[in-house]
């Protein structure tokens, strides 16, 4: 078990935490709840939130790094990634206004919550996660008197269901979760499809119950759709490349 930058355990398995207009992937307990307050303040006090654009959880390392990042352990979340990318100053992409609403809402948070607008090198304004235990963010909770409905498992996958996500010039990271006693009510085989949009998929790699499978492809051709068996126990699948359009994802149950 690794872990992330900020002392917690990773890879995780996500709950979905609903947020005004669609839902995030975070740690489960207080992490994930105080994450899950910052994107409720952040839509009604700074900007309202954009979906696409807002993530949580993903299995990867910082960007540009070696280290695991808190997105690995579900204790970061980005909101309106495209509004503000990784590098910018705040003051390029949120007003004066908006940045004193920022510090207002994490002051409220009792310290438990950094925002990457205020590193001291690369800024990272979408970016905020938790830099205390999880007693402290229980402890800031209680202070805000907030009351959170425990979230359910993200994506019991029926199936066939797709997913879909937006262009980006960077390297991508997804995670599915499987619930295992519905497909194994399911007769026949399951697959996993990834399929790439407008531009081709680069330097693809796929991971079963987070251990990396024997499956790299240098190239996925653009309007193409590749398929893997999924293997018996498996309970989640993670997958990273880089592509600057559209791309999209799905399991299916029984025959292709």
């Amino acid at each position: 078990m690794r872990t992330s930058q900020n002392g917690y355990s990773a890879p995780i398995d996500p709950v979905s935490r609903e947020l005004p207009g669609g839902t995030v992937p975070l740690r489960a307990g207080a992490t994930g709840d105080l994450l899950a307050w910052v994107g409720e303040q952040f839509h009604s006090r700074v900007e309202a939130l954009e979906w696409p654009g807002c993530w949580g959880y993903a299995f990867r390392d910082v960007v540009g790094g070696q280290d695991l990042s808190n997105h690995a352990s579900g204790t970061a979340i980005d909101l309106n990634a495209p509004r503000h990318p990784l590098g910018t100053a705040p003051s390029a992409n949120y007003s004066a206004a908006q940045i004193d609403e920022i510090h207002a809402l994490l002051a409220e948070a009792a310290g438990c919550v950094r925002w990457g607008g205020d590193y001291v090198g690369r800024k990272d304004g979408m970016h905020f996660e938790i830099v205390a235990s999880e007693a402290r963010c229980a402890a800031a909770l209680g202070g805000l008197g907030a009351r959170f409905t425990p979230p359910e498992q993200e994506d019991d996958m029926p199936g066939p269901q797709d997913h879909e996500y937006p262009p980006s010039g960077d390297r991508q990271f997804h995670h599915r979760t499987i619930e295992t006693r519905k497909t194994s009510q399911i007769v026949g085989d399951v697959w996993f499809a990834l399929s790439a949009g407008y531009q081709d998929l680069a330097d693809l790699h796929l991971y079963f119950n987070h251990e990396q499978a024997p499956i790299s492809l240098a190239n996925v051709p653009k309007d193409t759709r590749k398929w893997w068996p999924v293997p018996d126990g498996c309970e989640s699948i993670s997958w990273d490349y880089v592509c600057a359009g559209p791309s999209s994802s799905s399991l299916v149950y029984g025959p292709r």
